[in-house]
């Protein structure tokens, strides 16, 4: 897939063709033509990101996700489970994993990881609990290159100063955020109501320093993206 992919998305709902059955990817907002990579992250366009992995197939797809450290985690001393692909047995299944559903599982301190290479020229650093241990490792070198790296920073930036963005309350004025929201719903069937879980993962483009992972239990991204904008307000006041 390249930054530039571009798809037609006039729908609310999308399936490949009728061989899903009546299942369809359905898709937070309802902007309508052209939809590159950069309007997808702004919009959490899931019907983007599905049609996106379906394109490139599930190995090219599953392979990615282990270069990000999925299912292979580096010690660490708080316990915490390795993030999950799970099985993808099916193109609704690969369509799914494309925007974090499916059966797949990523805990915070990894999700906070991935957005390391953003800022570090597209190497994943290790995540580290002793202070004692020497900081800024790299875990995993050049997961992306430092031109893409830069570029999707700039389209995460968009997330927040964008007025559509889905993170536009998190924006603070005079102080550069990159982020991305996300909403995991638990539910045992598609069309019913489930338990939301509101993300957010936010950092300074401009910054090495410090990348913030939150969730919220029952709630949309909306209140996590405000708490996180919060935290960020609360370190500027204090002069960190």
């Amino acid at each position: 897939m390249k930054l530039d992919t571009a798809f037609e998305i006039n729908e609310k709902q999308w399936q490949k063709d009728a061989s899903w059955g009546k299942y369809k990817v359905t898709r937070y907002s309802d902007v309508k033509g052209s939809i590159n990579l950069e309007k997808a992250l702004i919009y959490s366009d899931n019907i983007y990101f599905a049609r996106a992995a379906l394109g490139m197939g599930q190995d090219t797809f599953t392979e990615g996700l282990k270069k990000f450290g999925f299912e292979d985690q580096p010690e660490y001393l708080y316990p915490i489970e390795p993030s999950q692909i799970g099985k993808i047995d099916s193109e609704i299944r690969l369509a799914d994993s494309a925007y974090g559903q499916g059966q797949v599982e990523m805990n915070i301190l990894h999700l906070a990881t991935t957005y390391s290479p953003f800022v570090n020229e597209g190497n994943l650093i290790k995540p580290i609990l002793n202070t004692e241990d020497e900081q800024g490792q790299v875990w995993k070198e050049g997961v992306v290159s430092p031109e893409n790296a830069a570029a999707l920073s700039n389209m995460l930036t968009k997330v927040i100063t964008d007025p559509k963005g889905t993170a536009h309350n998190g924006l603070i004025a005079n102080y550069p955020l990159s982020g991305k929201t996300g909403t995991a719903e638990i539910k045992e069937k598609q069309g019913e109501k489930g338990k939301e879980l509101g993300w957010f993962v936010a950092y300074n483009p401009q910054s090495t320093d410090m990348i913030v992972a939150m969730m919220i239990e029952d709630s949309g991204s909306k209140d996590v993206v405000t708490r996180v904008k919060e935290f960020y307000e609360l370190r500027l006041q204090s002069g960190m």
